[in-house]
């Protein structure tokens, strides 16, 4: 079962349930009697039963994605608490059942915008600070200071802060901006930048880091793109996914990206994406989501065949590209 810990009632439920060929060798499955359910204590929320039997055959270390809740039930607006997640089923006659706990939550939350994740010297940095509702009504919060730190090794080398008293009204899942504070460009090195909103009902914190540097990279061997594109969909379906760039080296990156171009096609593009000025910092050995399918994109398709995904990135280093194929079948 893979789906986040934590979620935020406002947000929908997203569960997938995924079987895996662990053998180093292809293996033929057939499942049958699946059975799907979400308790709340005592409560149903929502079942799903598929008791036919679906052949398939996995590869060796393959996985094949087996149920996907959002494709037959958006579930939001959930009451905060525990929720179980249980799916059973035969796997080539053997009872199978596996179970995972996720835990709903409301809060109020920090934002920033207009942050980058690196500066150059002699940039003003002009964080903007969001106040967000993580929940499924409207708040009337009142706002008394917002304050700005910024810290190096741990010591606190700058403090900001703008006194307000104001109320505003914040409606499920809105970010409101409740103040835009100017930090001068310090020296070069790593940062950490700490927003601090007080509110009647309490502190609401967050924080980020930053880095302050002379050049971008100008060479990008060793950076990579990733994707969770899938190798397959139903004719139809709604495919959702991410781009990361990978670092694969032991030093920090800087990555200034010129252009971020993504396109979904055939022999048509049917989905397009086209970005622009990117500042991108990887730390050694990580990766950083650099693009995600948004709700409200919508990426179908009408058609069987195979489609192909190309992602390139135009940086002042030089070019970075990864392209993947999804084959698409009758339902």
């Amino acid at each position: 079962i893979k789906a986040e810990d934590e979620i935020i009632s406002s947000k929908p439920l997203d569960v997938k349930v995924w079987i895996y060929n662990r053998d180093p060798g292809e293996k033929k499955v057939t499942i049958s009697e699946y059975h799907f359910e979400i308790m709340r204590g005592e409560d149903k929320v929502y079942t799903f039963d598929y008791p036919h039997k679906v052949p398939f055959t996995l590869k060796k270390f393959e996985g094949k994605l087996v149920f996907d809740l959002r494709r037959e039930m958006e579930l939001k607006n959930l009451k905060p608490g525990d929720y179980n997640v249980t799916v059973s089923m035969n796997v080539n006659e053997k009872n199978v059942k596996i179970s995972k706990k996720i835990e709903v939550v409301e809060k109020l939350d920090i934002a920033f915008s207009n942050l980058s994740m690196f500066y150059f010297l002699d940039e003003s940095i002009k964080p903007v600070i969001n106040i967000v509702n993580f929940s499924g009504s409207f708040k009337n919060i009142k706002i008394n200071k917002v304050q700005i730190t910024m810290e190096k090794n741990g010591e606190v080398i700058l403090k900001r802060t703008e006194n307000l008293s104001k109320v505003i009204k914040v409606g499920p899942e809105e970010s409101i901006s409740v103040g835009e504070i100017e930090i001068p460009s310090p020296e070069t090195g790593k940062f950490v930048i700490k927003a601090s909103v007080y509110t009647d009902e309490g502190i609401v914190s967050k924080a980020t880091s930053i880095s302050v540097i002379k050049n971008p990279d100008a060479d990008v061997r060793g950076i990579r793109i990733v994707t969770d594109f899938p190798k397959y969909a139903m004719k139809g379906d709604k495919i959702f996914f991410h781009v990361y760039l990978v670092n694969d080296t032991n030093k920090d990156r800087y990555i200034l990206v010129k252009r971020l171009t993504l396109v979904v096609s055939d022999n048509f593009p049917i989905f397009s994406k086209d970005m622009k000025n990117l500042r991108i910092w990887l730390e050694p050995y990580s990766q950083v989501e650099i693009y995600k399918v948004l709700p409200w994109e919508k990426i179908a398709f009408t058609e069987e065949g195979n489609y192909k995904l190309d992602v390139v990135l135009d940086t002042y280093g030089g070019l970075i590209h990864r392209s993947d194929i999804i084959n698409i079948v009758e339902k």
